[in-house]
């Protein structure tokens, strides 16, 4: 299956792979191939469109999953980029609503992680969630200015396709729209 997908991947153009949050951290044989095709990874740590606990069990439990990764993934060089999560940051206000919120959020994903991929890897940069607006994540999700963008208008707002080509952004790092399923 990999093989597959990443001769398929490479085949077609493509230059970068996105390995996201909300799904599983892959084989060591995805990386290798990744490696051997000249492809780029842009690897999520494992946290999806929910907030996280804030409490030091949990931060140590991150923690140590975080540096195993890391060290596991680290010497790729297709490795490109660690990201903090996906999509906690499309909704600002959630974050902020209290102080332990805003305290969990900004201990687990501009704290700890950055210095764990800094003590375990030290040459991959991080990014703290996708999207994000390097402005600050309180100034709100897909800047035109900065950062990268999730374009979902056409899938979730029934735009039509052409909305895309009218989008000013930096780096989309995901977009959709809706089709048939395949056969």
């Amino acid at each position: 299956m990999y093989k597959n997908l990443i001769d398929s991947a490479a085949a077609v153009g493509m230059n970068m792979l996105r390995v996201w949050g909300g799904g599983i951290y892959e084989k060591n044989l995805f990386y290798d191939l990744c490696d051997e095709k000249g492809l780029l990874v842009w690897q999520d740590f494992m946290f999806a469109c929910a907030l996280y606990s804030g409490e030091q069990a949990f931060l140590q439990s991150v923690h140590r999953e975080a540096a195993f990764q890391i060290k596991r993934l680290a010497h790729h060089a297709a490795l490109v980029l660690w990201c903090g999560n996906n999509e906690l940051e499309l909704k600002p206000d959630e974050i902020q609503k209290t102080k332990e919120r805003k305290r969990a959020y900004e201990v687990l994903f501009y704290d700890l992680l950055p210095q764990t991929v800094a003590a375990c890897d030290g040459t991959t940069a991080y990014w703290p969630s996708s999207p994000h607006n390097p402005a600050g994540y309180a100034q709100g999700p897909n800047s035109q200015h900065g950062g990268d963008s999730h374009l979902w208008d056409v899938w979730h707002l029934r735009k039509p396709a052409k909305y895309y080509e009218k989008q000013a952004t930096r780096f989309c790092s995901e977009f959709g729209m809706q089709s048939y399923s395949s056969p």
